[in-house]
């Protein structure tokens, strides 16, 4: 019957359809849960982006990889640019960090912006909490892989970061930045872990690692890195240090 023919047409469509769009052999079934997910994870934005806080007004931009899977909890790096940048590095930090670090390793990346030229102050905090509480409620992250990672004075709001946002931030990864001010003691059940990176041609380079005894004195977990022949490039420069960095932010969830 000509409706019959049509119905099995269609259905070999559909089985065709499927094939290609979700890999599901048209012969196979597949659960509705795992059917769900499928269609969540294609409706779901992925690549740079960029964003505004709804509730201050706050433009950040934000990086879900292509492999980003709902139901697998993802590492959160929140990038804190240098002074003068105002987050036009954002194309520049997805080019490194993409492929070969967001993708195999499960991350997400995000950089708010700060407000003042001068680059950052103490007083921006609180929005730069909520843009990450933004992100946090909308993507699948590993609560123990949250890192503020930052380099010359983004590094120092970093340390800032750290100890003023202990709900969130799990490690603080800088490159070329002082601590300049003293670190607040541990908190109990709220770890917190440190990377440093320092070029040794870098003009203050003695003073960013004596930014380690300052930590250690409180107890604090402290890796530092002196770079060979560097000196204020970003870790894209050593490609085994940066390299170490993801290893390290992988590993927060095992300290």
């Amino acid at each position: 019957m000509p409706g019959t023919w049509l119905w099995v047409v269609v259905v070999l469509l559909l089985g065709v359809v499927l094939y290609i769009t979700f890999g599901i052999p048209s012969t196979g079934t597949i659960d509705y849960s795992d059917f769900q997910t499928l269609v969540k994870e294609d409706k779901i934005e992925k690549g740079l982006l960029k964003r505004t806080n709804a509730a201050l007004g706050r433009n950040y931009w934000v990086f879900i990889p292509r492999t980003y899977n709902p139901n697998v909890a993802h590492g959160l790096v929140i990038w804190l640019h240098p002074a003068g940048r105002e987050g036009r590095d954002a194309d520049d930090m997805v080019d490194v960090w993409d492929n070969n670090y967001c993708e195999e390793h499960n991350l997400i990346m995000m950089g708010p912006i700060s407000e003042n030229k001068n680059g950052w102050v103490a007083g921006e905090t609180e929005g730069v909490i909520s843009d990450i509480n933004a992100v946090l409620g909308q993507y699948t992250i590993d609560r123990q892989r949250i890192v503020a990672h930052g380099s010359g004075i983004g590094g120092q709001m970093a340390y800032y970061l750290g100890f003023n946002a202990r709900d969130q931030i799990r490690g603080v990864a800088t490159v070329g930045s002082v601590l300049a001010s003293q670190p607040k003691d541990q908190v109990p059940n709220q770890r917190l872990q440190f990377i440093i990176y320092a070029g040794e041609k870098d003009p203050i380079v003695k003073d960013i690692a004596g930014s380690k005894p300052k930590l250690t004195e409180r107890k604090y977990n402290v890796i530092l890195r002196i770079l060979k022949e560097r000196g204020k490039e970003y870790l894209n420069e050593e490609p085994s240090a940066l390299k170490e960095l993801v290893r390290w932010i992988d590993s927060l969830d095992r300290i």
